[in-house]
């Protein structure tokens, strides 16, 4: 398995930027494909048509909620991903940011949400043959919600009726809005779904 990751970017110094990636995060894809050859893509001319597996992770905002340098930098380079992972096929996952971001990519809105920064909440699974269970609890890290479902299998939703995990129909692109790496408790049922979704 060959996977590949790109990073969140934050400014060093003026005019300065640092690639950067959850250890945590390596950790939990070594653990669900412990073979896997782990690359951290930086670049827009990264070659990636030998990939199985991309990787949008979490970190930074949406660059047209916060325009930054940091965040323009990190939307060019996952828009050209994404749109390569569509074009070859790649399967793709986004957790948080990630999720977001393809939510965004396909005309999807977004809306400010309470008690998801840190906050444990409920998912109910709906139809899910990517894990035979009905609800979940994760531990959630984002302000932003998806609001609105265009091209989107709906998988998981939260108590508050946000959506927490989609699959993009006809398409081999997902969203999950936790980060499985920091939800230690759900590693098993989190390396099940990955491991489904790559199946």
């Amino acid at each position: 398995m060959k996977i590949g990751i790109t990073p969140s970017v934050r400014e060093t110094y003026k005019k300065q930027y640092e690639f950067s990636i959850d250890v945590k995060l390596i950790s939990f894809l070594r653990y669900c494909f412990p073979r896997s050859k782990i690359s951290i893509i930086t670049e827009i001319s990264s070659n990636i048509s030998n990939i199985d597996l991309l990787i949008i992770s979490g970190g930074n905002d949406l660059y047209n909620i916060k325009k930054n340098e940091s965040n323009l930098l990190r939307n060019k380079l996952d828009k050209k991903i994404l749109s390569i992972a569509i074009k070859k096929k790649i399967t793709l996952i986004g957790f948080c940011y990630g999720a977001q971001f393809i939510s965004q990519f396909f005309n999807n809105r977004l809306i400010k949400i309470k008690n998801h920064v840190r906050k444990i909440n409920k998912i109910f699974l709906k139809n899910n043959k990517f894990l035979n269970k009905d609800t979940i609890k994760v531990k959630c890290f984002h302000n932003y919600a998806v609001k609105s479902y265009k091209n989107f299998e709906k998988l998981g939703f939260c108590t508050d009726g946000s959506l927490e995990f989609y699959k993009v129909k006809k398409k081999k692109i997902f969203g999950i809005m936790w980060h499985p790496e920091r939800n230690l408790n759900l590693k098993k049922l989190n390396k099940s779904i990955i491991k489904n979704i790559c199946s």
